[in-house]
């Protein structure tokens, strides 16, 4: 990613958003298309929260999520003044996708062709589902306890289904994502995974089972752990985007 990029900051709701590693090309579909890459990572972005004093010990390191279906709705106008309305739907019937988010923003990356337009709205719905032998989802990290000692610990996400969505709508033309006049653009999906963790007491880490040296979080080792953790995925399903416009192109940088 380049350093001298235009960033939008968008908020989007819905967890674990743009799980595939796939192509959409669609020159068939209108004359003139821009690439986009969605690349994932984790954020330790500093927000508000309850819990200071366990999250300071807690560190997320990377995230993996399965995904069954992806389905993504663009709204916009194209460079001639015709509205745009498209519809991309991915699906994953047999084996869901594997999606990394990492510390250093080179999670797995989404490839697509998008339509040159003026985008107002995106919006997504995602499925993440139990792959075979894996779980929906996982997160590895590490604690320090009082002792100054540093425990891994693996989270493990277990469920049929769980559905995610979300969306951006720009509240005036300042705030639409200019990509009629682009080659390339990046959107990258920050995680901040560390507040799926505010319920958990610093007592609760150092009381936790360790097995085989690592601290284990699923329905049965740490159970107690694991269904507050589970709770607050579900509850809190906010994800921060951010839009970066390469140099080859042009946008309106956000006041």
């Amino acid at each position: 990613m380049k350093k001298n990029s235009v960033v939008y900051d968008l908020i989007l709701g819905g967890a674990f958003l743009l799980m595939a590693s796939c192509e959409v090309d669609m020159q068939d579909v209108v004359p003139s298309t821009v690439e986009v890459d969605v690349a994932f990572a984790l954020t330790e972005e500093d927000e508000n929260h309850s819990n200071a004093r366990t999250l300071n010990r807690l560190t997320i390191q990377e995230a993996v999520m399965n995904v069954k279906r992806l389905e993504v709705r663009v709204l916009g106008k194209m460079p001639i003044g015709s509205s745009l309305d498209r519809n991309f739907v991915f699906d994953y019937p047999d084996e869901p996708k594997k999606i990394i988010y990492t510390n250093d923003e080179n999670g797995h990356d989404v490839n697509i062709r998008m339509p040159r337009a003026s985008y107002r709205q995106l919006m997504f719905d995602l499925d993440i589902v139990e792959a075979t032998d894996d779980v929906a989802a996982s997160l590895t990290g590490e604690f320090e306890t009082s002792l100054g000692e540093v425990v891994p610990i693996k989270y493990e996400l277990y469920g049929e289904l769980f559905n995610f969505d979300g969306k951006f709508e720009a509240k005036d033309k300042n705030e639409a994502l200019e990509f009629d006049q682009l080659e390339k653009a990046t959107i990258l999906v920050e995680l901040y995974a560390m507040k799926w963790f505010n319920d958990i007491t610093a007592e609760e880490f150092e009381n936790a089972e360790i097995t085989d040296g690592i601290m284990l979080i699923n329905p049965d080792s740490n159970a107690t752990i694991y269904e507050k953790i589970k709770a607050r995925i579900v509850e809190l399903t906010d994800i921060k985007i951010k839009v970066r416009i390469h140099e080859n192109g042009h946008g309106n940088p956000k006041k």
